[in-house]
């Protein structure tokens, strides 16, 4: 089964009071994250212990440029997030890369929890 995994400790809280349904991916991971397909909610770092949070089903998946981000799809990320450049900066710290341009791609996906 796959994974959506969060490895930010902003997020945390949001997701285990069922608050975040869409996360943003760098890269397209279109092939990766399919609709309808259904994942494990985990937290944890990269190498690290994860702890799994509930299964979901991806609800849909949206591959578009950084700049092309709604205010819906940036808030889902992180609350403090307000335009493109804000992404980029987020996007940046979180995959420890130099630059992330506004044309970059990323992936939109929506999640919603199953009981």
């Amino acid at each position: 089964m796959k994974v959506l995994n969060f490895a930010s400790n902003n997020v945390n809280i949001d997701l285990v009071n069922r608050n975040k349904s869409c996360t943003v991916r760098l890269g397209d991971k279109s092939l990766k994250y399919i609709e309808g397909a259904i994942v494990w909610v985990t937290l944890g770092q990269k190498f690290a212990r994860k702890r799994m949070l509930y299964m979901a089903m991806i609800d849909k998946v949206l591959v578009k440029p950084v700049n092309k981000l709604t205010e819906k799809e940036r808030l889902g990320v992180n609350s403090d997030i307000k335009n493109w450049n804000d992404m980029c900066t987020f996007l940046k710290s979180m995959y420890q890369k130099e630059s992330i341009l506004e044309s970059d791609i990323v992936t939109v996906v929506y999640f919603s929890e199953l009981y």
